[in-house]
């Protein structure tokens, strides 16, 4: 019964996304907003300037989210071990800092960081609704200044 709930729930996936993953932020970011059941759009508004929430995204994401994560877990079967590789980039320019967290080649996480005023920037997560919670909390954190931590990837 479990296993036919998966499949059907894949498929139904596939259908809503139309068999396309999203292959740039953008495409990431408009299928974050499309398709609100599952996903979330989140917005911050910190008391700092975007020269600062770019340098703690510049020097915190490489060294955080550049890792490679082994997990062990029960299937129902047999434990499996499973590993995965996240990977961070950081783009930037005057106007706007994107942060990009991947898994493998699928976007996980886009982040935007956009001036508000000379000492407000406003930080909008596009991501999943369910897992990524450490990623986001760290996000967060850098993004406000008050926990420049790395998440803790352990299960």
């Amino acid at each position: 019964m479990k296993k036919c709930f998966y499949v059907a729930f894949a498929i139904a996936a596939l259908l809503l996304t139309g068999c396309r993953t999203p292959k740039t932020p953008e495409q990431y970011r408009e299928a974050v907003r499309s398709y609100p059941m599952g996903t979330t759009v989140e917005t911050l508004n910190v008391d700092r300037s975007l020269s600062e929430v770019t340098k703690d995204f510049r020097e915190r994401a490489p060294k955080c989210l550049n890792v490679d994560v082994t997990s062990t877990f029960w299937n129902g079967s047999f434990y499996q071990t499973e590993l995965v590789q996240y990977h961070a980039t950081v783009v930037e320019n005057p106007e706007k800092t994107e942060l990009y967290v991947q898994n493998k080649q699928n976007y996980i996480m886009v982040i935007d960081a956009v001036p508000v005023e000379k000492d407000k920037t406003e930080v909008t997560l596009y991501r999943s609704s369910f897992g990524y919670d450490l990623i986001a909390s760290a996000v967060r954190g850098w993004a406000t200044g008050e926990n420049l931590g790395c998440p803790a990837f352990t299960q």
